[in-house]
């Protein structure tokens, strides 16, 4: 993985090991305390006391502020490239997919999810900017990032295993349960669901998420075992002996995740990597085959006892997206409003969701004919970033195993990422941007330094991306919030205030305001109820489900003519919703009263 020295780039050795150690530790902890969505709706996850914080996911803003200051480091202690060579366009891909979303502002009205989504996707360039900035110059980054990523991985599947084979989701259960019973509140029913479901998330909020990371991340942690048994003696035996723990570590963690998805997207990626393999020459397509029956194998098992009605549900998320964007082809519904359109747009029996589960779905039917350009770039990325690759190279021993499992995991990955929400999971889409740049060869050539505009361009990249921070003291007052709303026994004056203290910090996120109006409606505070209902709908007017409850909360206050508008707007963004002939039907009971 290249030769690594502190006597290359010409900065002090301190300052290079702490721009190292900070990209390693940013890549280390990306899968390990980033596997929720960019957007967690209405949970919390801001960490109280420091075991929380060791335990327990983080808060997704926190994940650009740290690659703004990985890019900061980078662009400070080392001067800038005298010009962006072809491994450049790595970090390209995440500013073209910023650029393209930045359209989808055009008609959103979920400004907290669209910034939030922005944000993500500029922390991801930051990151990719940091190690491409870096690598010409302090080769020691190569190795650093891929232990890094390694170490995670391994640690990611031992959890995984834990969780499902050594009583993890049951200590995990017990616990959840001792703490809502200290804050007298109950455990949500899908939190409960998932835990006895049985399978493994590791780190990661879904299943789902943690098998993507394990199809993206698995190709390279073999050919790592790979290298380290070849260092003991007798090498053949102690190969053998790494990649029969390592594969059935991996091929297990695959199995407990329980994802069908992610062992299609594993059979699609090794027959791209066979397939794209410069040395297999007429050996390509009979491994591709063998390869593409042990995929449909491993799927059959994982299958056993289950349906196809997920793979139908997709369907409807498909053809609804599809009609989003054939109605808005310019723009999109706008950033973040794929969930609100998709209950208005939806067959009336389709199954909720709030993502389309489909890359290219999430792009065209949010920001229109432009998410074509972003799909195609980010889904093109296995096959093309081997491109900037020097030909003599690609057949060199280990540079060739390096390439062609990046390249394996990577076109699993976005295989997957048509069946899945892959790309609004930071942890994953974190280590996606960097796996190209670990796995090329560095280029042994002496980098000039460039002008002093590239490193201020750079730097305020920096500086945006670590401007999510501002959302902490909000993150940290919804949190306390939903610590006081969870309790059976509370003061709905503090609460009130508390939830105007979290929406002054947050002034574009709805979930204050719903937040308490539930707390008051289950508490009988009708009034304040529909006032708050109000507040959240005024920030993101197209939310069916509120508007639903504020109905019912101004029909419980009396007010039959509000009652009846809120139902309007109601049923035309949420036609299928259960609870509409019920409410309906009490409207009219009490309007003839």
């Amino acid at each position: 993985m290249g030769e690594c020295s502190d006597e290359v780039g010409g900065v002090g050795v301190v300052l290079r090991v702490f721009v190292r150690s900070l990209i390693a530790a940013l890549l280390f902890i990306a899968p390990l305390k980033f596997g929720s969505v960019v957007n967690t709706g209405a949970i919390s996850l801001f960490p109280f006391g420091w075991l929380e914080w060791v335990i327990a996911v983080w808060p997704p803003f926190l994940a650009p502020v740290l690659c703004g200051i990985a890019l900061l480091g980078a662009t400070v202690v080392y001067p800038p490239p005298a010009q962006l060579r072809r491994h450049w366009l790595v970090p390209a891909v995440w500013l073209v997919l910023f650029g393209v979303c930045v359209l989808g502002l055009l008609r959103t009205t979920e400004w907290d999810y669209a910034l939030l989504f922005l944000w993500h996707l500029l922390g991801v360039f930051c990151l990719a900017a940091s190690v491409a900035w870096v690598l010409p110059r302090d080769p020691c980054l190569r190795r650093w990032a891929l232990t890094a990523v390694m170490t995670a991985v391994f640690l990611t599947l031992i959890s995984g295993w834990y969780q499902v084979k050594g009583g993890g989701y049951a200590e995990t259960l017990e616990y959840i349960e001792r703490t809502a019973e200290i804050q007298g509140g109950e455990i949500p029913a899908e939190i409960r669901d998932r835990l006895m479901q049985g399978r493994a998330s590791a780190s990661f909020i879904y299943p789902n998420s943690f098998a993507a990371h394990l199809i993206l991340t698995g190709p390279l942690f073999l050919v790592c075992l790979w290298q380290i048994g070849g260092r003991f003696t007798p090498s053949g035996l102690s190969r053998a002996l790494f990649l029969f723990v390592g594969g059935g570590l991996f091929a297990g963690g695959l199995i407990v995740s329980g994802s069908r998805a992610a062992v299609a997207g594993l059979g699609g990626g090794v027959v791209i990597a066979v397939m794209c393999y410069p040395g297999l020459k007429r050996w390509r397509l009979p491994l591709a085959t063998l390869g593409f029956v042990c995929a449909v194998a491993l799927f059959a098992f994982v299958s056993r006892g289950r349906t196809l009605s997920s793979l139908e549900a997709r369907m409807d998320y498909y053809r609804t997206g599809v009609e989003m964007a054939v109605r808005h082809p310019v723009a999109g519904v706008g950033l973040g409003e794929f969930f609100p359109y998709y209950l208005r747009l939806k067959p009336l029996a389709a199954e909720e969701t709030r993502a389309p589960h489909n890359v290219a779905v999430f792009f065209v039917s949010q920001t229109g004919v432009w998410g074509v350009i972003g799909a195609v770039v980010l889904l093109a990325l296995p096959i093309g970033f081997v491109s900037f690759v020097r030909p003599r190279d690609r057949l060199g021993g280990a540079n060739s195993l390096w390439l062609t499992a990046a390249q394996c995991g990577l076109a699993a990955w976005s295989l997957h990422a048509l069946l899945d929400f892959n790309i609004q999971i930071p942890g994953t889409v974190m280590t996606v941007a960097i796996i190209p740049l670990i796995c090329v060869p560095p280029e042994q050539r002496k980098e000039k330094s460039g002008q002093l505009w590239v490193r201020l361009v750079f730097t305020g990249i920096a500086v945006v991306s670590i401007g999510a921070l501002w959302r902490w003291s909000g993150e940290r007052a919804y949190g306390v919030l939903t610590r006081q709303a969870a309790k059976p026994f509370v003061n709905i004056v503090r609460l009130r205030e508390q939830s105007e203290k979290a929406r002054a910090r947050l002034p574009f996120s709805p979930h204050p305001d719903a937040l308490f109006a539930k707390a008051a409606a289950a508490r009988g505070y009708h009034a304040m109820a529909a006032e708050a209902y109000a507040g959240a709908l005024h920030r993101t007017p197209h939310r069916g489900g509120w508007w639903y409850a504020l109905a019912e909360q101004r029909l419980l206050c009396g007010d039959v003519a509000a009652a009846r508008a809120a139902m309007k707007k109601a049923i035309y963004w949420d036609p299928g919703n259960s609870v509409r002939d019920p409410l309906e039907a009490r409207i009219r009971r009490v309007g003839v009263q």
